[in-house]
């Protein structure tokens, strides 16, 4: 007799935890959905204020870099070697 009853109520319980899901699908199926579009639609607004922030800094440096860049060709000139190149005939 005690074999049967743990049997009948595992299979209560596991009916209830079933339907308590099945119940709650839903809700949590729509929870996620709002919850994506509300991260994407952050991330959109966030990239741009980051992409005008990078592309500013980006802008800096090159113009950094390049005016290094004309000082640094006068110091760097140095002996010039001439060099010829013979053509290999394939076989």
């Amino acid at each position: 007799m005690r074999g049967n009853f743990e049997k009948i109520v595992y299979f209560i319980g596991g009916v209830c935890i079933i339907a308590l899901i099945l119940f709650l699908f839903p809700y949590i199926l729509l929870f996620g959905v709002i919850a994506y579009l509300l991260i994407k639609v952050i991330a959109f607004f966030n990239k741009d204020k980051a992409y005008t922030k990078t592309s500013q800094v980006k802008n800096n440096e090159y113009t950094t870099y390049k005016s290094n860049e004309d000082e640094d060709e006068d110091e760097d000139i140095g002996e010039i070697i001439d060099v010829e190149y013979e053509e290999v005939d394939k076989k």
